[in-house]
């Protein structure tokens, strides 16, 4: 229930590091130590090898274990599953996925905002961007998009990437704000996101949840952007220490591949797995998996885990790790 959540503070995350690189990129080309088109290509280049290998072979293998998900296969191949998602909300098949389509879409128009425009137009342009979100979002609501569907499509969604480009922007060209920017977002954010999750545990009006879920992201984005940003910092003491333990550093290498491979899990334990354990295990019965879902959720999770980290695991020391090294030809 709180994988939204991740989700989003990952946008955050994601958009404050590609944002990042860019502008290392963009002090290059302005040095005359590289042209701004190959440092657009090694960038495409170097996310290419990162994020679209996986990507690809967990579709192929999806349509060998699932012959019915090849539907739409050309869609997913274009990262435009978010509007297939928005369009048709009968699709289920893969929904993890709408979340790459986003990044995706992110990274083809970012690049050229932050490469060829203006520098003093930088912060008001991704300015821009998080206050565009919430707006396209309401005018779906208005037309009476479901919610769901409304957060599919790529500008709706560009809000907490475009905070997380904020940070990175204020910590290449306004260096001396940023521990007050981090400050204000850290005591503005946290207390609004729990104030959201309180009032959503309350019955409300049905005119008035869809305007509270309309803002969560950007209340999200600006707690994202105070984690982010105080971990980019570094932190000391114990939590530091819990930070830096190997098994949460591991975590972080595999977890693209846990992202990519875990929606399947539960259908690929009970299609596959559970027929060649049932001998030695106990038959499953229907209240621990309650009618209507694949499994149960709670009773299951150590065990999807589990499989989710060993396919990971294989997946980044036998195929990402391979080609990722070839990124430093980038």
């Amino acid at each position: 229930p709180w994988g939204w959540l991740g989700v989003r503070v990952f946008f955050v995350l994601s958009g404050f590091l590609i944002t990042g690189i860019l502008l290392k990129s963009r002090q290059e080309c302005e040095a005359g130590n590289i042209s701004y088109w190959q440092a657009l290509k090694n960038f495409f280049m170097r996310r290419f090898l990162r994020l679209s290998p996986v990507y690809f072979i967990y579709l192929i293998a999806s349509i060998f274990i699932f012959p019915g998900k090849g539907k739409y296969l050309w869609v997913f191949i274009l990262y435009g599953q978010n509007w297939l998602f928005a369009l048709d909300p009968t699709m289920v098949s893969r929904a993890h996925l709408w979340s790459l389509a986003v990044e995706a879409q992110f990274y083809l128009i970012m690049p050229l905002i932050l490469m060829f425009l203006p520098v003093r137009s930088l912060l008001p342009i991704t300015i821009g961007l998080v206050m565009t979100s919430p707006i396209l979002r309401g005018i779906g609501i208005v037309y009476h998009l479901p919610i769901l569907q409304a957060y599919q499509l790529p500008f709706n969604n560009f809000d907490t990437l475009a905070m997380g480009a904020i940070l990175a922007l204020l910590h290449q060209y306004h260096f001396e704000i940023v521990q007050k920017f981090l400050k204000v977002a850290l005591c503005v954010g946290i207390p609004l996101l729990s104030g959201c999750f309180i009032l959503l545990h309350f019955p409300l009006q049905a005119e008035v949840q869809p305007i509270l879920v309309l803002f969560m992201d950007v209340v999200v984005g600006v707690a994202g952007v105070a984690i982010v940003g105080y971990i980019a910092q570094g932190i000391k003491g114990l939590l530091g220490e819990i930070l830096h333990h190997p098994w949460l550093v591991y975590s972080g290498q595999i977890s693209y591949g846990l992202y990519v491979y875990h929606g399947d899990i539960p259908e690929v334990f009970f299609n596959y797995l559970l027929p060649l354990l049932s001998p030695i295990l106990p038959p499953i019965t229907p209240p621990i998996v309650p009618p209507g879902y694949i499994a149960g959720p709670w009773f299951m999770l150590p065990v999807y885990v589990a499989i989710a980290y060993a396919i990971a695991s294989i997946s980044w020391h036998f195929f990402e790790q391979p080609i990722n090294r070839l990124k430093h030809r980038f």
